[in-house]
């Protein structure tokens, strides 16, 4: 049997509304339950040099959209 009354404290905790509560994925659950492990600070210092803020998405990608875009 699944301890649902502990699953949704740790839902509550986190944040989760009863609606996103019974869209989670597995590996949600896991992250919620505390059966996964985060993300290291090694692996997200990776990923912000990889992407960091205001890069292009694309290589070679020269367009940008925000303030004062006339865009369509």
């Amino acid at each position: 049997m699944l301890p649902w009354g502990a699953m949704w404290r740790a839902a509550l905790r986190a944040g989760v509304g009863p609606g996103d509560f019974w869209r989670l994925s597995v590996r949600e659950w896991r992250w919620l339950a505390g059966a996964g492990e985060g993300m290291s600070g090694a692996r997200l210092e990776a990923l912000m040099a990889a992407f960091p803020d205001g890069a292009p998405a694309c290589a070679g990608d020269t367009e940008t959209f925000g303030a004062g875009d006339d865009g369509i």
